[in-house]
């Protein structure tokens, strides 16, 4: 579920702070500060935004992105450089960086010890980590004694130190957690490496605490776990590269040549799956056995041996069974309490007889060979042979022991749990209630199919914060997408004034030409700090074409206006490029030429810009046959639901993919399950829950919309079939890619991704086209987008709220706008904008008529509903 859910909150972060940032950025770009774009890159998707606008701005000079011009500004205009992109590209790296340790460090997880949120502050943290023993009060100096009188406790030797010592040291699973009925060995050594932190108590490693000091416990420890830490992808030789620490590189490689050739290796895999008591018989200087989640036994080999095992077991072949008795006599005579272990027979027998310690010393054994050897051929002996008790025999006692405690403070209440109940039980849900027997027909297939139903509900249940997140999330991008078209309807703010200046543009220069003296005086004192006169009386369009052929981006960006001046004549000259350039050059020359008829006054004409659109042009906008509201909220719905609507249908990609992985669906149809109950019922779950939040989701345009765009002339029932019919086959769809997918995080995240490239970005390329009159090519990827049914989702709803805002513009009318378009005594005003109005037919006007939400004769609407339902039937003969 955690990747799953990491690939859901990913996709939705990614994309939300890509939009969130882009939209007002854009809006407001020229006005935006330095600082302001500066800050955005600390979005990295908003950084790549950046650093392609930069690059696009230097191509568009016909220059480029290069090393030289890294730290050059995109404009006279804009100070930010590709540098800043790059730098903040780098600081990106590192915050991010330091950001995932940090919260992996402090964030609780099912694994590793969490370090308290101050852990950067403290000393520790930084300092160099050493070795050895810690010397600690109450470890090295302190043995911890065990009382002598405890069964299966040997006295702790005096000349050594604790190497680890517990200290009520526990760990509680949660409610709803299962564990392993263990004797918690593995639970207890994942709490000492760190891999579970205790919930109560703690322990010491070398005198090394392990809630405080687990990187010096770690330095301290060794482990070797219980399944191989092999890696499928890795060879034996990468293998042993890998584990070797402290060496170099090509040293690490000479060692593993050796150590290959030694060991006659292949390179293949062939890793060791177990342990064997052996080895801690063998490695073991002192040896612990846990049971029930308790320390019940300690000591060196020998003396578990001692204190747990049998004795000696003397393992005897003969050529007769018969003889086993006579055997037993005579060893008897110096082991009175031996007895006989085992016995079995093939084509000899072997026998197994117990000699007890208590009374088989050597001396007596020594004894006891002599005779036995001696009589060799009369009692039929072929070999002998003497071993003591193996760790594994003591590790066995250990256990029954064990056990037959437990079962003597467990009793039983009644004989419930008895195996003669459970197949009572067992029969009793197997037969009907009149008796007919075992389940079969339509009557097996109808438990079956609501066994599944139920299965699903539970799964729900348990998968609830994943499947609530995928069920919320639609709506709640749906609701966005509202929100945003809302603002789409709302009367602008017309532009204020601009005043034309030379002050508006970053560093200008501007080239001039006098034969004057006088004239060339009163240029420069009009042009100000910017002025640069022709060196040599040169001609001004000599001096601007050779900028161009040696400088073409200076001369693109800051020689914004020229002026030649003689005896009869001013030019003023402007670059084609900078916007407001001519009125510029004009009013340089005006103003140059009122300082030359009153010197003596300061006399000046200034230029102000008016917006051509005033406020009633934006009061009356919604009265146009196609408002521009009509083309940007389409494009808000095409960004704003493929995402909603990809992560509702990965969401049912989980469920089979997490069935198959673990053979849980091969399990069942090896059971008698069919196929079709299995992938009807799963369906029909899953069609349910896309049914409850498709009527959620239909239920947020009347809830959020403003002036009923969206819901007026049926509306509602429109985008409900959409969303519903959408649902249908993006189902079957996640069940289809279900089949390919290998892991559930892959499966989920390949859907979204299939469902978002196909609902946003191929749908937003047949918008353009169509838009740009291409609709042969438009067709094409239209038909490449319809094997998906996000694609014909997301073009359905893009049409839909084309056709709904133009349905609504006659809401969207103000009062005031209405009065004034329906007044009949103005003429002025064209009859396509009186369509709203009750009078107008008076008016001699067209009047409004709404446009058919679903209709076989619309070239952009319609069809593709009809394929969204044969997606359905495609897919379904892949199930089986």
């Amino acid at each position: 579920m955690k990747p799953t859910l990491a690939t859901t909150v990913g996709i939705i972060l990614w994309l939300s702070s890509y939009y969130f940032f882009f939209v007002p950025l854009e809006k407001n770009y020229q006005s935006s500060s330095f600082m302001d774009k500066i800050t955005v890159a600390l979005i990295p998707n908003m950084a790549l935004h950046l650093a392609i606008k930069v690059m696009s701005a230097f191509e568009g000079k016909a220059v480029g992105a290069h090393w030289s011009n890294i730290a050059e500004p995109i404009s006279s205009v804009d100070p930010l450089a590709l540098g800043h992109v790059i730098l903040m590209f780098l600081l990106n790296t590192c915050m991010y960086m330091f950001l995932a340790v940090y919260v992996e460090n402090v964030l609780p997880s099912e694994y590793g010890v969490r370090k308290p949120w101050y852990y950067i502050f403290q000393p520790s943290t930084y300092r160099r980590r050493g070795g050895g023993i810690k010397s600690r009060p109450g470890t090295s100096s302190e043995p911890v004694e065990f009382d002598n009188n405890m069964p299966g406790f040997e006295t702790q030797p005096s000349d050594i130190n604790v190497g680890v010592e517990i200290k009520n040291l526990r760990k509680v699973f949660g409610r709803n957690k299962a564990a392993v009925n263990g004797a918690g060995k593995t639970t207890t050594i994942s709490m000492l490496t760190g891999l579970f932190a205790p919930s109560g108590g703690t322990a010491t490693v070398n005198g090394y605490d392990i809630t405080t000091e687990l990187d010096m416990v770690r330095d301290n420890l060794g482990l070797c776990p219980q399944h191989n830490m092999l890696f499928d992808k890795l060879t034996v030789s990468e293998h042993l590269r890998f584990f070797w620490t402290g060496l170099t590189s090509s040293e690490a490689t000479k060692e593993m040549k050796e150590l290959l050739k030694k060991l006659q290796l292949s390179e293949k895999n062939q890793p060791y799956r177990g342990h064997c008591q052996g080895e801690a018989d063998v490695l073991g200087d002192r040896i612990g056995i846990m049971a029930a989640g308790k320390l019940v036994c300690c000591g060196t080999s020998m003396y578990l041996k001692k204190f747990y095992g049998t004795g000696y077991t003397l393992k005897l072949s003969i050529s007769e069974n018969e003889q086993r008795n006579t055997i037993l006599t005579v060893i008897q005579k110096y082991v009175p309490n031996a007895s006989i272990k085992a016995s079995h027979s093939t084509n000899t027998t072997e026998l197994l007889i117990t000699l007890p310690t208590e009374t088989a010393s050597t001396s007596i054994l020594s004894e006891m060979f002599i005779e036995l050897t001696r009589s060799k051929q009369e009692l039929g002996i072929k070999t002998m042979g003497l071993s003591l008790t193996t760790m594994d025999e003591v590790f066995l006692r250990v256990g029954e022991l064990t056990d037959e405690h437990l079962a003597n403070e467990t009793s039983r209440s009644s004989a419930e749990g008895t195996p003669e109940a459970f197949h009572k039980v067992l029969d009793e849900r197997m037969t009907l209630k009149n008796g007919q027997g075992r389940l079969e027909g339509l009557k097996l297939v109808k438990e079956q199919f609501l066994a599944l139903l139920t299965k699903k509900y539970i799964y729900t249940l348990r998968k609830r914060k994943l499947m609530l997140s995928q069920l919320i999330i639609p709506v709640v991008i749906l609701i966005l997408a509202i929100w945003v078209s809302n603002k789409s309807f709302e009367t602008p703010e017309p532009p204020p004034a601009l005043e034309i200046k030379l002050d508006s543009y970053k560093k200008p220069v501007t080239l001039a030409s006098s034969t004057d003296p006088t004239f060339s005086a009163q240029l420069a004192s009009v042009i100000g700090a910017s002025y640069k006169q022709v060196p040599n009386g040169g001609s001004v369009l000599t001096a601007i074409s050779d900028l161009g052929v040696s400088d073409l981006a200076a001369y693109r960006e800051t020689h914004i206006i020229a002026a030649e001046v003689n005896s009869t004549n001013f030019n003023a000259l402007f670059n084609s490029i900078p916007n407001h350039a001519a009125p510029l050059a004009i009013n340089i020359a005006s103003n140059t030429l009122l300082k030359n008829l009153d010197p003596n006054n300061n006399f000046r004409i200034n230029v102000k810009n008016h917006p051509l659109q005033s406020k009633m042009d934006a009061l009356l906008e919604a009265a146009k046959p196609d408002p521009i509201f009509t083309q940007t909220i389409p494009f808000m719905f095409a960004v704003f639901m493929p995402i909603g609507l990809a992560l509702l249908a990965a969401s049912f990609v989980v469920f089979p993919l997490e069935e198959k992985l673990c053979n849980a669906k091969q399990l069942q149809m090896m059971t008698g399950v069919s196929p079709l109950s299995y992938w009807y019922s799963a369906f029909l779950w899953d069609f349910f829950l896309v049914f409850l939040v498709v009527c959620v989701m239909t239920a947020c345009f009347p809830i959020f919309q403003s002036y009923s765009v969206f819901t007026s002339y049926g509306g509602a029932g429109v985008v409900f079939l959409i969303l519903l019919v959408y649902g249908y086959s993006a189902i079957s769809f996640s069940y289809l890619i279900s089949l390919y997918s290998s892991t559930v995080a892959g499966g989920f995240a390949l859907v979204s991704i299939i469902h978002i490239v196909s609902g946003m970005i191929l749908c937003l390329l047949v918008h353009l086209m169509e838009i740009g009159d291409l609709l042969t090519m438009a067709g094409k990827v239209r038909w490449v987008g319809r094997l998906f049914p996000t694609f014909g989702a997301s073009i359905n709803t893009m049409r839909f709220s084309e056709i709904a805002s133009n349905n609504g513009r006659c809401n969207i009318l103000s009062d005031e706008a209405r009065s004034l378009i329906c007044d009949i005594n103005i003429k002025t005003i064209p009859s396509e904008y009186r369509e709203c109005c009750e009078n107008c037919v008076e008016l001699e006007s067209k009047c409004f008529k709404p446009t058919p939400y679903i209709t076989w004769e619309y070239t952009k609407h319609g069809l593709e509903m009809t394929l969204l339902r044969r997606a359905l039937d495609k897919n379904y003969c892949t199930w089986y």
